[in-house]
């Protein structure tokens, strides 16, 4: 009898311990998950609510579900860095004088990178100038203002279709 209650006694202490780590990692689990969330957010990317009632084999269901969206959104944000990078840069060039950014406007194929070639060492330098003059200061804020100008308008798009329906 003795030695069932002691048996008993550490399954309570183990289950207790259990508990207590299960707890643990819910609260983890749902730091990350509201982590997530905000990081979604800043880059357009909305997810379903999260409840803190959830069990943990929900809140890292939620996880893996929203994980997953993660290199669709990252796609995004880098296509939409590279549209106000090119945007911005063939301004700047229209703005100083260079009139061959008009005749790029007729052009329908470019070449690879690696049938581009090398850039010379002026070229890196105008590169390194616009991205530390122009991108730092006003590029993500561009990049992000394309982004909600593009959601916008496809909420608009929908909107105009349902109302047509």
């Amino acid at each position: 009898m003795d030695t069932e209650r002691a048996s008993a006694t550490e399954l309570l202490k183990e289950n207790e311990r259990l508990r207590k780590e299960l707890k643990e990692v819910k609260t983890l689990g749902l730091a990350a998950a509201e982590s997530c969330t905000a990081a979604l957010a800043e880059f357009g990317g909305v997810t379903p609510a999260l409840s803190p009632d959830l069990s943990i084999g929900q809140v890292f269901g939620w996880m893996a579900g929203n994980f997953s969206k993660l290199p669709t959104v990252v796609g995004k944000v880098r296509d939409f860095a590279a549209l106000s990078c090119a945007t911005n840069f063939a301004k700047t060039l229209t703005k100083a004088g260079y009139g061959h950014v008009e005749e790029l406007k007729r052009k329908k194929d470019y070449e690879g990178p690696a049938s581009l070639g090398g850039a010379s060492k002026a070229l890196m330098i105008t590169v390194r100038h616009f991205m530390e003059h122009f991108w730092c200061k006003f590029g993500r804020q561009d990049a992000r203002a394309l982004a909600k100008d593009r959601r916008a308008e496809v909420c608009a798009l929908g909107f105009s279709f349902c109302l047509y329906f």
